[in-house]
């Protein structure tokens, strides 16, 4: 009996994630709002400055302000994709820990991607944030 119970209970939540993955985000504007709605923390976190680093050894370099705009202490686990300016290209990814950020407060993060040998003399490119993860501290 209780190992039946214990079914039910998994297959009630794979059936609350499946049904939450396949309501997926449409075209149009509302697309911001579901995102944040989906992804919570999405909203707290800017990009600050997207470039090659100073550092000749290594490639490009980001920079986030995240703001904890929740009611609680926070970790953050934040991806920055650096892409070509027409989005074709994925050039790096950059991630980003912040840890126990209290509900209002703010912090700026810079970290380096990878190496010097995957820039591109001359190219273009943008900084975009593709995944933030925030959970309770």
């Amino acid at each position: 009996m209780k190992e039946q119970t214990i079914k039910r209970a998994a297959l009630a939540v794979a059936l609350i994630a499946v049904l939450g993955c396949a309501s997926g985000a449409g075209s149009g504007s509302g697309d911001s709002i579901r995102a944040s709605r989906e992804k919570p923390g999405l909203d707290d976190v800017e990009i600050k400055a997207c470039r090659v680093s100073s550092n000749q050894f290594l490639g490009y370099e980001s920079t986030v302000k995240v703001t904890n705009n929740s009611s609680k202490t926070s970790n953050y686990m934040i991806t920055v994709v650096v892409q070509s300016d027409d989005g074709s290209t994925q050039l790096e990814t950059i991630n980003f820990a912040v840890q126990r950020l209290d509900p209002g407060q703010s912090t700026e993060q810079t970290e380096p991607g990878g190496s010097r040998d995957k820039v591109v003399a001359g190219e273009s490119f943008t900084c975009k944030v593709s995944d933030v993860t925030r959970y309770a501290a």
